[in-house]
């Protein structure tokens, strides 16, 4: 069932859908700006992702127009949006208020735990890596 979902899915689409983290990251941002969130959350501090969803548009048309598609640059695209979804859940999970918290300024990372906040690692960041996932996947159903 997959393989037919992910055969009749536009391949670009699976990395322009990418695009929502920009409106994730600019929110972790307020959050902060409102000293609800720490700032090594935020791309003023150690959080990156927001390249990803500035790229996947990009990446997209770059990868897949006037039926060319540059395969290495979409397996980068999609390595490079899981290497940085790795990074923040990196960040997340050192701090958070427990004996692993490595990052001590405040506040610590407990708004993610509050509605409806909590969407953000259970539903967004999940949907985040299985896109890039799914998109990994069809470009090995297309070779």
């Amino acid at each position: 069932a997959m393989k037919e979902i992910l055969a009749a899915t536009p391949p670009q689409w699976l990395m322009q859908v990418q695009v929502f983290r920009v409106v994730v990251e600019i929110l972790i941002w307020m959050l902060f700006i409102k000293n609800l969130a720490p700032v090594q959350m935020t791309f003023e501090g150690r959080n990156w992702d927001i390249l990803s969803g500035l790229l996947g548009p990009v990446f997209g048309i770059f990868c897949f127009t006037q039926g060319k598609w540059k395969r290495s640059w979409a397996i980068f695209y999609n390595l490079l949006g899981l290497a940085l979804l790795a990074n923040i859940l990196g960040l997340a999970i050192l701090s958070f208020p427990t004996p692993f918290r490595l990052f001590m300024n405040e506040p610590a990372n407990t708004i993610v735990a509050e509605f409806p906040y909590v969407w953000l690692p259970g539903i967004l960041v999940t949907m985040a890596y299985s896109m890039h996932f799914f998109s990994l996947r069809q470009m090995r159903l297309l070779r």
